[in-house]
């Protein structure tokens, strides 16, 4: 779904981008995209919700390196992947998440607030996250994934939390989402 109104500034800002070489949106509404160089629209039958387009998206992905934003972001497209991009290229496991406090990329044991806003990786970081995570803890499951773990800083981001969680339909599922999780980090 694409209800921010940054999100075709910001497929044109990685579609100008040297380091990008695909852009793939699963199209979970039936908004319509312009088309964009570089930018691969897929529309599934149904909504996938967001984890499992995140598994499509990696699925069908060609490059070495992903990159999973919200739509509702924006930042400095080839600042932020340029130094994200070093430290996946040093660490082929690690993934860089935002939500550092510091003024450049640096480890992190806890997962940070904002984490899942913007992960970066190689794509031999991305390990499949379970169907029945929708659309919560998908980023808790690739920051579980790996010892490897980054931050980016957070005022590198400008971002809109939620704008589509504050439905009913959502919440349920979120509340579902958690269940699941708690399960799955058990186990």
């Amino acid at each position: 779904m694409w209800r921010s109104h940054r999100t075709v500034d910001m497929l044109e800002r990685y579609a100008d981008c040297d380091i990008v070489s695909e852009v793939i949106v699963i199209a979970n509404a039936p908004d319509s995209l312009p088309k964009i160089p570089k930018v691969k629209v897929i529309t599934p039958s149904e909504n996938l919700f967001v984890n499992p387009s995140w598994n499509l998206g990696y699925a069908i992905s060609e490059g070495e390196f992903i990159c999973i934003a919200n739509d509702d972001i924006t930042f400095d497209v080839p600042r932020v992947f340029k130094d994200v991009e070093l430290v996946a290229h040093v660490d082929p496991y690690a993934i860089i998440g935002a939500g550092g406090s510091a003024g450049y990329v640096k480890e992190c044991k806890a997962r940070p607030h904002g984490w899942g806003i913007f992960m970066f990786m190689h794509r031999n970081a991305f390990a499949m996250i379970p169907n029945d995570l929708k659309i919560w803890f998908g980023d808790d499951w690739l920051f579980e994934s790996t010892e490897a773990r980054y931050a980016a800083p957070m005022r590198w981001f400008e971002f809109e939390m939620s704008t589509t969680c504050n439905e009913d339909w959502a919440i349920a599922q979120c509340r579902k989402d958690e269940q699941t999780w708690k399960y799955y980090a058990k186990h």
